[in-house]
């Protein structure tokens, strides 16, 4: 299963590997967590600026949130999708907004920090649950039906 891990506002200095570029707390709790249940080709960066990204891309630093002119956009992450052959289901780590953005790319996305709280608790659940993907994301069972 492809996991899809948010970018991050805290950055390396120069340009580098997409999968060190995001230095912040969360950003590393997420990754490290995705990289735990899965195999590094399986994990991809959601970026504001890039859009997908395999963690081996060179990428420069950049100060750009969704929203902001010369943001990603859907269509293109769908495209990128497509020319990466990542399809559903997808499992997404990040916050809200990523996971609204991936909801519009893919038909199936389990996303595991839903209801969790805040970043503390999210980060928390990261680490208490690295290695452990989620039973009912291995079921198929969606996000929304587990919450019912």
């Amino acid at each position: 299963m492809n996991v899809i891990v948010s970018c991050g506002k805290a950055k390396q200095r120069g340009p580098c590997q997409a999968g060190k570029m995001y230095t912040g707390s969360y950003s590393k709790g997420c990754l490290r967590w995705a990289l735990s249940v899965t195999d590094w080709h399986n994990v991809f960066i959601m970026s504001a600026k890039y859009g997908l990204l395999p963690l081996s891309k060179i990428i420069a630093p950049y100060d750009i949130t969704w929203g902001d002119v010369g943001c990603a956009d859907v269509r293109t992450i769908k495209q990128q999708a497509q020319d990466m052959k990542i399809k559903s289901p997808v499992v997404m780590v990040g916050g809200s907004r990523y996971r609204k953005i991936a909801e519009q790319v893919w038909d199936v996305v389990h996303a595991p920090l839903i209801g969790i709280g805040g970043m503390g608790h999210q980060l928390a659940w990261l680490k208490n649950n690295r290695g452990r993907m989620p039973v009912q994301f291995v079921s198929g069972v969606s996000s929304e039906e587990s919450e019912e």
